[in-house]
């Protein structure tokens, strides 16, 4: 991969540090990454046009990088990768970054295919898809089908709530569209948060749902302590309102059911998420309450804290 590297970009690193499929490298006193891309190919010009309106507000960004060609993506050997220069240290992001993120002037209407604000479109299809493939895994894994339900249900709810609060509560100047993640981990690093090629456009309060998710079924972090963060979040009626449909949907759930199927987790581990969810369906509970005690917005007929049912 030396060879290539300097061919494409003219960079000629002494050593390369393969990890998985992507390769590490330092060069004059810069370090760099070339990844596998895995995204849609139509997405890579709106990831590299938010990269750069990234970096040149914020210079802390890791810059993604063109070829001698001036592209974004090198095809080496049937696959397509992205050099990116890294600027940030492998340390755990801090939770403030992600319950209080900065705010950024972006295009939005230049960056549309990367937009992921359509969530109760975007659940159903994925609902649509687990329900056609649980006969074709059910025998090889039965106690990840036998919660399919349940947790087709409950997304079903979140599909539900987030439609209301979407025709029910008007947005306001907090609830424009930004940049996001994927998925945010209680364990991401910085590098990880701030990785360009992990970006979508959505609300903010996609990845502090996310966030506080995977604190939940991942770590031994209170609630209480939960509780706080979420006490603390500067959002608008509607903002709360798309969050708590966010912590509806379980993604932890379904992100883990798709790792077991492919092959990168055991199946055991559903046990994890299973054993908790009584007491996730209590969190909700809570968090409800927390926020009936500031905003008026409707909430689920299950959810014993309601204040208006739907």
């Amino acid at each position: 991969m030396k060879n290539e590297i300097a061919y494409y970009y003219h960079l000629y690193p002494e050593q390369l540090i393969k990890k998985g499929n992507t390769y590490f490298f330092n060069y004059q006193n810069k370090r760099y990454s070339l990844e596998p891309y895995k995204r849609n190919l139509d997405e890579i010009e709106n990831l590299y046009l938010l990269n750069r309106i990234l970096v040149e507000q914020n210079i802390f960004f890791p810059k993604l990088l063109v070829n001698v060609m001036n592209q974004v993506l090198t095809s080496i050997n049937g696959r397509y990768y992205c050099l990116k220069e890294e600027l940030l240290p492998q340390e755990k992001v801090r939770i403030e970054e992600i319950i209080y993120p900065m705010s950024y002037t972006l295009p939005v209407e230049k960056l549309k295919n990367i937009r992921r604000d359509q969530w109760a479109q975007l659940w159903e299809s994925k609902i649509d898809y687990f329900e056609y493939q649980r006969s074709h895994i059910e025998q090889k894994f039965p106690k990840l089908v036998e919660g399919l339900d349940y947790f087709i249900g409950m997304s079903e709810n979140a599909i539900a709530y987030v439609k209301t609060i979407e025709k029910t509560i008007p947005k306001t100047r907090l609830d424009t569209l930004t940049f996001a993640r994927r998925r945010v981990k209680a364990k991401s690093t910085l590098s990880e948060f701030y990785d360009p090629l992990s970006f979508v456009m959505d609300y903010k309060v996609r990845d502090i749902a996310e966030f506080i998710k995977s604190c939940f079924f991942e770590t031994d972090i209170l609630e209480t302590e939960l509780e706080k963060w979420i006490l603390s979040l500067q959002l608008s009626d509607y903002g709360f309102g798309m969050f708590f449909g966010r912590m509806l949907f379980p993604s932890y759930y379904f992100d883990l059911y798709e790792n077991i199927i492919n092959g990168k987790e055991n199946e055991n581990k559903i046990e994890q998420v299973l054993s908790k969810i009584d007491a996730y369906i209590e969190f909700l509970n809570t968090i409800a309450l927390q926020i009936t005690r500031r905003h008026s917005i409707p909430f689920p007929q299950w959810i014993s804290s309601k204040k208006e049912v739907l």
